[in-house]
């Protein structure tokens, strides 16, 4: 069957998706895909880099149709045409329609993988690649698997659009969007809203379907228990005002549900800060060695020192088509209900890091302890002992900055309080 889809190929790929087409998406081809899955968990090939800032033909990689569907011949025949009918599904209403028309401009390419955790699908924005986790439990239907890879998708692709829409904003920088010379603080409510736009157009996508007459993805949310808070305050706007659905503000109640769940807040802020803190202590390393790869030296003149315009936050939310669900409704990107602490520890540890990044740029000296002792940090509290510890002087012993906040936390509201165990980053 691998050999039929290459055949397929070499007579113009455009073939290779008909083909896959043909018959729909049956219980027989849901028990080979499992089998399949089972036998080739990883079917994805190597993609990229490609270049920050240039979404449409980068590299001068073909957009056309025909040559966007190549890397299905990569794929098992089982695996290629469930992602064919999670497509088509996605094709049933505009806004899917519009955000695969995205992804092809792009050269996107999807397949599987088995990953860690409970996650069903991600994007990468350095391969661009719609990764779904092969190692997840997958629904016995047939239709329901399908209906709820859509809404994954829908997800999915939506940072896929981010990541075109958002691209330009961030090409003088380097790293692009990932370029640390953003304030930590920034990056981590630009996260929060991408992510938050993301769950609110797959929710507005299952509302679409839906009314087009097809509400299997709507259904499939449900039994799912997926975005419960964003689907349930979509629901409710729409029923207050039917207009809602279709100028943003039902799609804006569920981004907005988005922030109520602070344990959800808590781990993507927690993943921005532990790669900050990792970045943080590779370039103590190479400052305490003289800096031997001089792009590090490069990185520490700069890092934290950007502030995103509330524009270049708003744009998490713009759809293919150009509407904008935070713009279209007045939103102020920097409002508490989005800035609100995930936890007391995160805060802490990320006003702490952005004070050691301050630290660099002043051409101060930073050791690798100084920055792997956030590991101390539980609260804005700690952070700011901490900090008022690192001022004392730039030659500060890391012994005497542990010290100096043990000390300055014994004189706090309870000084007979203990320094719990506190868990490294």
């Amino acid at each position: 069957t691998s050999r039929a889809i290459q055949m397929a190929a070499a007579s113009g790929t455009h073939t290779i998706r008909e083909r896959l087409q043909q018959g729909g998406y049956t219980d027989r081809d849901h028990r080979a895909l499992i089998d399949s899955l089972r036998e080739t968990p990883n079917s994805l090939k190597a993609s990229g880099p490609f270049k920050h800032g240039v979404w449409a033909n980068p590299d001068g990689i073909p957009t056309s149709l025909a040559e966007s569907d190549r890397y299905l011949a990569d794929l098992p025949r089982p695996q290629a045409k469930a992602i064919v009918a999670v497509q088509d599904k996605l094709a049933k209403s505009a806004l899917g329609r519009g955000l695969l028309e995205r992804a092809r401009e792009g050269g996107v390419t999807y397949g599987y993988s088995a990953m860690r955790g409970s996650i069903y699908g991600k994007y990468g924005t350095l391969n661009r690649q719609t990764v779904y986790n092969s190692a997840q439990k997958i629904p016995a239907d047939n239709d329901e698997y399908i209906s709820v890879m859509a809404y994954v998708s829908a997800h999915e692709l939506t940072h896929a659009q981010q990541h075109a829409h958002m691209g330009p904003r961030f090409a003088n920088l380097p790293m692009g969007i990932d370029n640390v010379a953003v304030r930590l603080d920034d990056r981590i409510l630009l996260d929060r809203h991408m992510e938050a736009a993301a769950n609110a157009t797959s929710v507005q996508f299952a509302f679409d379907t839906m009314k087009a007459g097809d509400n299997s993805v709507w259904r499939g949310i449900a039994i799912h228990n997926a975005d419960l808070h964003a689907t349930r305050d979509f629901a409710l706007t729409f029923q207050a005002d039917k207009d809602a659905a279709t100028d943003g503000r039902a799609r804006r109640a569920a981004h907005d549900a988005h922030f109520i769940d602070r344990d959800y807040l808590d781990v993507y802020d927690r993943q921005r800060v532990q790669t900050y803190a990792t970045l943080l202590t590779v370039l103590a390393a190479q400052q305490a060695d003289g800096f031997p790869d001089p792009d590090a030296r490069k990185i520490t003149e700069t890092i934290g020192s950007i502030r995103l315009s509330d524009d270049d936050i708003a744009a998490a939310a713009e759809l293919p088509d150009g509407s904008n669900h935070l713009t279209a409704t007045g939103a102020n990107v920097r409002d508490s209900r989005y800035t609100v602490p995930g936890s007391l520890e995160m805060s802490g540890k990320t006003r702490f890091l952005m004070a050691i990044a301050d630290r660099f740029r002043d051409g101060k000296t930073v050791t690798v302890e100084t920055v792997q002792s956030v590991r101390l940090v539980q609260s804005e509290q700690d952070a700011e002992q901490m900090i008022d510890s690192l001022s004392l002087g730039d030659d500060l012993d890391d012994k005497l900055l542990i010290s100096n906040w043990r000390k300055n936390r014994a004189t706090g509201p309870d000084p007979a309080a203990k320094t719990p165990h506190r868990p490294t980053l």
